[in-house]
């Protein structure tokens, strides 16, 4: 999987921040794949269909995977059921 750099290296020392970006999906991918779109937005190709929920899952495990370092929480704060989302990221 492509992934968007992250240009700038977060402190060390994150715990209890957190932090909301914005991201596009666009389920039934041929390719995974994340996009800067903005300085805190995104466009993430999956996979997974936006059918119960599996491609708002991939979403949050493929962040997860993307993010150094790790956060201890992620959610969807807004569009669950649409493919523009805010996502809360908390270390």
């Amino acid at each position: 999987m492509k992934s968007a750099h992250l240009d700038k290296k977060p402190p060390q020392n994150l715990t209890g921040v957190k932090v909301h970006i914005k991201v596009r999906v666009f389920p039934d991918s041929a390719k995974e794949e994340i996009m800067r779109d903005g300085e805190n937005s995104f466009k993430i190709f999956l996979r997974e269909p936006a059918k119960q929920g599996l491609a708002n899952k991939r979403l949050l495990k493929v962040l997860f995977g993307a993010l150094d370092p790790s956060p201890k929480k992620m959610r969807i704060v807004t569009g669950e059921h649409s493919p523009s989302k805010v996502i809360e990221i908390q270390y």
